[in-house]
């Protein structure tokens, strides 16, 4: 009865801490944000929204905009931006996962002014997440039907290396009749053209036309035939005076470019159409706007009685054009999808050695190449592709990444887990075929390996029991570093405890070496000054032996036994004194000699002989 009590109260004990710790174990609630592709706009232009949604990838989720008013919402699609990662923590495999989802709408104005987007709200999992959109600033345009401005693209989505193209248009109603065959635009007087996308410099992300070349085409062409300026382009000359214009002509003047002009018929009404096209083809993911394209300056718009073209001050905008560049559609992705569009994709693996032992890394190198998008290929994560087997260990992100002209080459580290011939699995790789306009599986070819096994290893057990029934450790058993512990037999076990006579090896030698390594550096060191004493020990002996050779000399050669006599003095001097004294004089002894507090009475007799020495050659015989 005592334990059914004692148990009762530990159950309530747990089932309290449970109660209490519950909504700490809970999944994060879900958070969301808005973004606007623009902040500024033109009425009759439209923006981006993207909704992203952190926490859940699910595409059932609707968005709501409750305090959106006078503006038209539409839906455009949503995106799957959820990101995996995969970490080897002591051999254990563990997989992140974050999930999230970008919802894009097209929000357009009804009218000039600040719009507020207001509070956008969405429901995950039971619970409501909200953020507060942004403001757009609506600047209102006087609408025309003289003059009209507009920026098209061939499409509004496109995938990565999908080309599309981008057209802006300039329709000018023509001239009452019988002028109708005359262009509406002064060559004097060329209206002007202002557009981001018309400067020359580079968009990251798109493969771009040779705008600078285009430019110059229409420049060349412009002549005294109507024309446009366009953006800050400039020229400086005398071109002026050719036309009787007055102006500086060293001031700076805008280029006119003459664009391809042709009668057409727009809603019924006829118009003078200019304009080009431009190539553009997708690179990375994102959103690429084109525009807004202002026209600013004096059209025709008819003739006096005196036959005086009529001019009329225009300033209208032509509305932006966004394209967006997505990944492939989610249906039908595989798991091993590497993010890559094109055609062609080609997957070759490769191992740096197809001999080793067991637990040996190995580098994997896998080289991916084709006519496929390189900046947007991804590397395949070996742990969440199917068809691995046991028999090796993976690290799943490569540990180096190369990028190639036509491809990404990725290093992997693999290890065996067990002996003999292995083969390492054929990997799929995965890309969406812009031919096809379907995904397509392409495999690697299987690498064979063989593992040889490792040295083997046997410990003592702990209960004591002999060598001859020790444990030994299996290779099944597979360790966190890598490294896997064969089978031993038991006649060949031994034991891995220090012995008395190890242990007295490792107190002794490491000190000794030590020593021995202090004491011979000691002694290079003092090498010079060893060798420096040796050689004044024998001055004086070298110095008698040669006294004695000058003397026998000068008995048949006076002058030569002197020479060598001073030579002998000079040597001993060098020797003990430790200084140059190849030839010293007997004048230059007392600055030799100076700091060294040598008495004065023997410095002066060793003055005086080495002097006699020098001038004994130079007396006459």
């Amino acid at each position: 009865m005592q334990r059914l009590r004692i148990r009762d109260v530990r159950k309530g004990l747990l089932l309290g801490l449970l109660a209490l710790i519950a909504p700490g174990l809970q999944a994060d609630p879900a958070s969301l944000s808005v973004r606007a592709s623009r902040a500024r706009i033109y009425l009759g232009e439209s923006v981006q929204l993207q909704v992203t949604v952190e926490g859940s990838s699910d595409r059932g989720l609707q968005p709501t905009f409750p305090q959106l008013k006078e503006a038209d919402l539409q839906f455009l699609g949503s995106q799957d931006n959820s990101s995996r990662s995969i970490q080897i923590i002591n051999g254990r495999m563990l997989q992140q996962t974050l999930l999230a989802r970008t919802f894009v709408y097209q929000l357009t104005p009804k009218r000039a002014g600040r719009l507020e987007v207001g509070a956008v709200t969405v429901t995950v999992d039971g619970r409501t997440a909200a953020a507060r959109g942004p403001a757009i600033e609506v600047t209102g345009v006087e609408s025309r039907e003289d003059v009209i401005v507009t920026v098209e693209a061939s499409r509004l989505t496109a995938l990565v290396d999908e080309p599309f193209t981008v057209t802006l248009r300039i329709r000018v109603a023509p001239l009452p009749s019988p002028n109708e065959s005359v262009e509406p635009l002064l060559p004097q007087r060329p209206p002007h053209l202002q557009a981001d996308f018309l400067e020359v410099q580079e968009i990251r992300g798109l493969k771009q036309p040779d705008l600078k070349a285009r430019l110059e085409e229409m420049a060349q062409q412009a002549g005294r035939a109507p024309a446009f300026a366009i953006n800050n382009y400039q020229a400086q000359g005398f071109g002026g005076l050719m036309g009787f214009a007055f102006d500086n002509p060293f001031e700076p003047r805008p280029i006119p470019f003459r664009l391809p002009v042709k009668r057409v018929t727009h809603q019924g009404r006829p118009y003078w159409e200019y304009g080009f096209t431009l190539d553009y083809t997708a690179q990375l993911e994102g959103d690429y706007t084109f525009g807004p394209v202002t026209l600013k300056g004096a059209i025709i718009t008819g003739a006096d009685d005196r036959g005086q073209a009529i001019m009329d001050e225009v300033f209208t905008v032509g509305p932006a054009v966004t394209v967006r560049v997505v990944p492939p559609p989610e249906t039908g992705r595989p798991d091993w999808f590497v993010g890559s569009v094109g055609r062609g994709l080609r997957a070759v693996a490769s191992l740096d050695t197809a001999v080793c032992k067991v637990g040996d890394p190995l580098t994997l190198t896998l080289e991916i190449t084709g006519q496929i998008s390189v900046a947007n290929l991804r590397p395949p994560l070996l742990g969440l592709l199917p068809g691995m087997t046991d028999d090796f260990r993976l690290y799943s992100e490569p540990f180096a990444t190369e990028t190639l002209a036509d491809g990404k080459r990725f290093r992997y580290r693999i290890r065996p887990l067990k002996h003999g011939t292995l083969e390492f699995p054929a990997l799929p790789v995965a890309y969406f075929d812009t031919e096809r306009m379907e995904y397509v599986t392409v495999h690697t070819q299987p690498l064979p390996v063989q593992a040889q096994a490792t040295t083997q290893i046997a410990a003592v057990s702990n209960d004591g029991a002999p060598a001859g029934e020790t444990q030994a450790l299996t290779a099944a058993r597979r360790q966190p570093d890598g490294i896997l512990l064969s089978p031993a037999d038991d006649a060949g076990a031994r034991s891995l405890q220090p012995t008395p006579r190890r242990i007295l090896h490792a107190l002794v030698w490491p000190p000794a070496g030590f020593l021995l390594v202090a004491l011979l550096r000691a002694a290079w060191r003092r090498r010079h000054a060893w060798a420096a004493g040796r050689r004044q020990a024998r001055a004086l002996a070298d110095s008698r032996r040669e006294l004695r050779q000058a003397r026998r000399l000068a008995a048949h050669d006076p002058a030569a036994g002197a020479l060598r006599g001073a030579q002998a003095v000079r040597a001993y001097l060098g020797a003990r004194l430790g200084v140059e004294t190849r030839g010293v004089t007997a004048a230059d002894l007392p600055a030799r000699f100076r700091g060294m507090a040598a008495p004065a009475a023997p410095m002066a007799s060793l003055q005086a002989a080495f002097a006699e020495l020098e001038q004994l050659p130079f007396r006459p015989q």
